[in-house]
């Protein structure tokens, strides 16, 4: 039981990391298009 509630802290950790990212690479696209246009 133990284990399996690190597994899904864990699991938690690395989707929010990999949605934080990908937030972050949207906003560099979003911001290099905007300079662009400008």
């Amino acid at each position: 039981m133990r284990g399996r509630a690190n597994a899904s802290k864990l699991y938690l950790l690395t989707t929010e990391v990999k949605n934080q990212r990908k937030i972050s690479i949207s906003r560099l696209i979003y911001f290099h298009r905007f300079k662009a246009i400008a």
